[in-house]
């Protein structure tokens, strides 16, 4: 028994997971051109704004 196909089989398109947007930002981050800042010192200056340190 041999199976035919109609028609060729037509697949979609791979999207991307990232939005082009966050692609962009993606490359800038790897290039190095947007300044970042560890989590840890995020929680410093969060808590310093909240005043979480002061007793």
């Amino acid at each position: 028994m041999q199976i035919t196909l109609s028609s060729p089989p037509v697949f979609k398109q791979k999207e991307t997971y990232y939005t082009e947007e966050e692609q962009h930002l993606l490359e800038q981050l790897e290039k190095g051109i947007v300044k970042t800042i560890s989590h840890e010192q995020v929680m410093i200056d969060l808590r310093r704004e909240l005043k979480l340190d002061e007793v």
